[in-house]
């Protein structure tokens, strides 16, 4: 038997939404995040406590804009993507799908590979298969 579960968005009181912005259904924004004017965040995503989506950015689908984490204006991050504590992603730069960026990292050219990338800039990890 298949149960049809009512999904919840949620978004903290103390979130700010800019004008023009949407959230995806399924979506949680917390306390202190900012989604800016005309940002669109897709479905099943996390805007973590005090992260930024800034202006004009576009969050695929069951992205986590993980704890103080900023994209700035016009930036795209892809479906199932992780952006890792504290991280950056500079104006203008576009990220796939299935991307993982580390910590801190700063991302400051496009990710057009999915994988895991770290540091300042951004690099892809070694690959141990």
């Amino acid at each position: 038997m298949l149960l049809a579960w009512p999904v919840a968005t949620l978004v903290s009181p103390l979130a700010s939404l800019g004008a023009g912005s949407s959230v995806g259904h399924g979506s949680a924004v917390a306390h202190h995040a900012h989604v800016g004017p005309l940002a669109c965040v897709g479905a099943g995503c996390i805007v973590n406590t005090g992260a930024a989506v800034e202006h004009d950015c576009r969050v695929g689908d069951y992205a986590h804009v993980s704890v103080h984490a900023t994209l700035a204006g016009a930036s795209r991050i892809g479906r199932f993507c992780m952006l890792g504590a504290g991280a950056t992603v500079i104006d203008r730069v576009a990220i796939a799908d299935e991307v993982c960026i580390g910590a801190g990292a700063v991302v400051i050219a496009p990710i057009e590979q999915a994988g895991t990338y770290v540091g300042v800039p951004a690099r892809p990890t070694a690959r141990h298969d």
